[in-house]
């Protein structure tokens, strides 16, 4: 009978943030509780082809890996370094909380990185290859712990004020090298449907004559157009 894979997770968030020299990163929402440690990478830690690869591995050298399922002994010590240097004392202890808790729930444990905008440079390293010493393995392999980047959602930019009418250009191209289209068909429909605007100066529409890009770019650079 196929074992089934638990894919309801409880969440370690963990929020890398830029403190002084170094970093500090923060348990900020886990079962086992909140932890914070402060912590310091060393200035080759953070390339990250220099943490795959070493510091003597040229750039394109390639490394041989005798198993496609087993990574290359250093790469593993690599990954533990870089486990040990944010997964200790008070987080550590928080991580190993929160999967007794995950596990008496009969869930497991997902570990969401977050980065506050002054340690963005620390998004970019190969997270992948951390690697538990104490269940010797790299936690992005494993199913019951996997980790990830949580990317936080970009801020909503405030609305477009303008002073009416809105200015719309439609640009209504029928490129030769596919079917035909009715570009003549669907303006009138757009007209049809902008008619009650049009008239009450709510908005400008105009439909460039020329769809290229030239034309295009031409037509940006003269009055402002705020819907295209």
């Amino acid at each position: 009978m196929p074992s089934t894979i638990n894919q309801t997770y409880l969440n370690f968030d963990l929020l890398i943030t830029r403190a002084g020299e170094g970093y500090r990163a923060y348990v900020i929402d886990a079962p086992g509780g909140d932890a914070a440690v402060s912590f310091a990478l060393p200035p080759d830690m953070l390339t990250g082809e220099r943490l795959v690869h070493g510091g003597g591995t040229r750039r394109g050298a390639r490394l041989r890996n005798p198993s496609p399922t087993t990574p290359p002994p250093d790469l593993r010590t690599r990954g533990r370094t870089l486990f040990e240097t944010i997964f200790r004392d008070e987080v550590r202890s928080v991580l190993v909380a929160s999967q007794s808790e995950a596990q008496a729930a009969g869930r497991d444990l997902r570990i969401r990185l977050r980065f506050s905008d002054d340690a963005v440079e620390l998004a970019t390293l190969p997270w992948e290859i951390l690697f538990d010493t104490e269940q010797q393995h790299f936690l992005a392999l494993s199913e019951a712990r996997p980790i990830l980047r949580y990317l936080s959602l970009p801020r909503p930019r405030p609305a477009l004020v303008v002073q009416p009418p809105l200015s719309i250009l439609a640009v209504l191209a029928s490129p030769t090298d596919h079917h035909a289209l009715n570009v003549e068909q669907e303006w009138r429909a757009i007209e049809a449907a902008l008619t009650d605007l049009r008239a009450n100066d709510k908005i400008r529409l105009e439909r460039l004559a020329t769809p290229t890009f030239d034309a295009l770019r031409e037509r940006l650079l003269g009055d402002p157009v705020h819907v295209l």
